[in-house]
């Protein structure tokens, strides 16, 4: 396998994991608080929101990849 893939592939598996992970603790916290069930909550949100935003970000990275290039290409 081409390290160039293997390197996108750790990249969005390990940036989906971290963002999902830090925008559930907020939104789950400003939902509910502090409480008893707020790690319950907040583990069950995240592996539902890391389960679509991996596959999700896998399919629209080399789309969202060619326009940020296109961009960049118009700004230089």
């Amino acid at each position: 396998m081409d390290k160039k893939l293997i390197n996108r592939l750790i990249f969005v598996f390990l940036l989906s994991i971290a963002m999902t992970m830090i925008m559930t603790f907020a939104v789950t916290l400003s939902n509910i608080g502090f409480s008893n069930i707020f790690f319950y909550k907040w583990l069950l949100a995240w592996l539902i929101a890391c389960s679509i935003a991996i596959p999700v970000s896998l399919l629209l990275s080399p789309f969202i990849q060619k326009i940020a290039d296109k961009i960049t290409k118009k700004i230089n």
